[in-house]
């Protein structure tokens, strides 16, 4: 009854997310089989970036941020890891010992480096963004509150009973400090 309509919409929204989600793929973890796992991607695969001729920066990270669903940062910090692991990482087939070859290498160094300013410049931007709200966050906790309170008018109140405004001189000099027309002889 009850139980089963939940159950039901619970199955519904995990099928739901998981087509949703269906255009990433987890990226691979950061250790021996993963980065092999990424290179034979990378290099193999046909859906790969080698196979599908992408050969230039831009077009390497827009395929490998799509693929794996990572942000500019995210990226950057992984393909950096990637990277200083391919240029010592071997390991032994048989009596044969290998490494990552000299153009997945280049592939990665050329990710880095393309990605390396991009990163720079969105640090800066979040680092301005948030000291320009700690500096606005500052100023208004320091900015006085100012409250203006009005007088309540009356209900029958004519123009004529209002009260005209005094020169504070008058109190001081008398009338003629303040502009009388009169003389004071």
């Amino acid at each position: 009854p009850e139980s089963c309509s939940v159950v039901l919409m619970l199955l519904l929204l995990l099928l739901f997310l998981s087509l949703w989600q269906c255009d990433t793929r987890p990226i691979p973890a950061s250790n021996n089989a993963g980065y092999m796992a990424l290179k034979q991607w990378w290099w193999n695969s046909p859906s790969g970036l080698y196979q599908r001729g992408l050969y230039d920066a831009p077009s390497k990270v827009a395929a490998l941020r799509k693929e794996f669903g990572l942000d500019v940062k995210e990226l950057y910090k992984y393909v950096k890891k990637v990277r200083k692991h391919a240029k010592t990482h071997t390991w032994q087939e048989g009596p044969y010992m290998y490494s990552f070859c000299q153009y997945y290498q280049a592939d990665l160094q050329q990710v880095v480096d393309y990605l390396k300013p991009i990163v720079k410049d969105l640090n800066l931007k979040e680092k301005q963004a948030a000291a320009e709200l700690a500096r606005a966050k500052a100023e208004a906790e320091a900015a006085p509150e100012i409250v203006v309170v009005s007088a309540p008018k009356r209900a029958n109140a004519t123009k004529e009973e209002e009260p005209t405004p005094q020169c504070p001189m008058r109190a001081l000099l008398g009338a003629s400090a303040c502009g009388s027309t009169h003389s004071h002889v």
